[in-house]
């Protein structure tokens, strides 16, 4: 992941790795992060559980998930809750990988936006 977006010029994100989940989890916890990259192809059966309960305690988090050209380990640990892109890593480039990074965080500034402007709207009419 780092070599694709090496590759690219001038990207408006810092890239933080974590080598498992626990570790994922526990930097979610800490805060700062604006969206999560999970690679299927990394992830351990072990894991499993925790990603669930990550998907559980984060469910504004925007995340992405690449995948090997096969579902059948995305059905099994159910990562469809909340997560919005699938990039098969086997054709992913660097360009592909860094735009899908920018709209997952865009996303999630504009849903920000939208809940603040709705409390505000809710406090006005409470009066």
């Amino acid at each position: 992941m780092q070599t694709l977006l090496t590759s690219q010029n001038h990207v408006p994100f810092a890239l933080e790795i974590c080598h498992n989940l626990a570790m994922a989890g526990q930097r979610l916890a800490d805060g700062g992060i604006d969206a999560a990259i999970l690679d299927l192809s990394l992830i351990e059966e072990q894991e499993e559980k925790l990603w669930q309960q990550i998907l559980t305690q984060f469910p504004r988090m925007p995340k992405i998930v690449l995948f090997n050209g096969r579902f059948d380990k995305l059905e099994q640990i159910h990562l469809w809750d909340g997560t919005q892109d699938f990039l098969n890593s086997i054709s992913l480039d660097g360009q592909l990988l860094a735009q899908t990074i920018v709209n997952a965080i865009a996303r999630r500034q504009l849903t920000q936006g939208a809940d603040e402007s709705t409390r505000l709207a809710q406090l006005t009419l409470d009066g």
